[in-house]
């Protein structure tokens, strides 16, 4: 199996929005998009720029690690033994750019 990054953080981004009981329109405005832009996000048609990312997870009041990507929902492999290997289930750029996420979330 191998889900698309961007559809798994973005329908995060979607749970949490509509937990918190949220429009497109409001979330956008708070984070300085618009609408549309919430709407490809939510659906992995645009890729979240990092700081958005951070952005987003502030406003959802969440931790940045609850928009990423968990093993299972990469490789549809539930066990917690194996070491997450980004690398085997992710396109290059996909991983460069989640190492650039972790690497952000470090320097604080």
């Amino acid at each position: 199996m191998n889900s698309d990054l961007y559809e798994i953080i973005g329908l995060k981004i979607r749970n949490y929005r509509d937990n918190k009981k949220m429009s497109q329109t409001d979330l956008g405005e708070k984070v300085g998009l618009t609408r549309s832009s919430v709407a490809n996000i939510e659906s992995g048609r645009q890729k979240v720029q990092i700081d958005t990312l951070y952005n987003l997870a502030q406003i959802l009041e969440v931790d940045i690690q609850d928009l990423l990507p968990k093993l299972v929902e990469l490789t549809g492999d539930n066990n917690e033994f194996f070491e997450i290997n980004y690398e085997k289930y992710l396109q290059e750029d996909e991983v460069d750019w989640l190492k650039k996420v972790i690497k952000k979330g470090k320097i604080k």
